[in-house]
């Protein structure tokens, strides 16, 4: 990925500021060789604690949200984005307290996966052949990542699909 369609990728899911300044041209030349194994869960942990520490802003704990937003990215039918409201939206989705943390993207993707086997999972489904006569997991994927940053607080539109 060149340089301008990385800009272009860090505005457009708004992880600029996760990336410590003047960083931001290294990281993408160290992501094109990461990414292959960033989409194993095991390696993505290990990458995040590697990049976490040389480019991520403050204390460099958004660089897992960033790392979430390129995976996804990627390989949206495997996996989904992770930020804020995003978790948020998880753990109150499963009847939980908003600011449960989680350990790491592992536990918070299996739980996606739950939520898209469940009752949500099913909405959002007949929301994508409604809409987009789609129900590629892909597609599944990206409209339950928005349903779950609106229950998680990111907008204060009600949540409806």
């Amino acid at each position: 990925m060149d340089s301008h369609r990385f800009d272009a990728f860090m505005h457009e899911y708004y992880v600029y500021r996760n990336v410590r300044a003047g960083a931001a041209d290294e990281l993408r030349q160290e992501l094109i060789t990461a990414c292959p194994g960033l989409l194993g869960i095991t390696t993505f942990e290990r990458e995040h604690e590697r990049l976490r520490a040389k480019y991520g802003a403050g204390n460099g704990r958004r660089i897992r949200t960033l790392l979430s937003k390129v995976v996804a990215f990627l390989e949206p039918q495997s996996f989904n984005a992770c930020d804020r409201f995003a978790r948020y939206g998880v753990n109150l989705a499963l009847g939980r307290s908003r600011s449960r943390p989680f350990a790491s993207y592992e536990p918070y993707l299996a739980d996606v996966n739950i939520l898209l086997q469940g009752d949500l999972g099913a909405l959002v489904r007949d929301a994508c052949i409604t809409h987009w006569d789609d129900d590629r997991i892909s597609k599944m994927r990206r409209v339950l990542d928005v349903a779950l940053m609106r229950i998680g607080g990111r907008t204060s539109d009600e949540f409806a699909l």
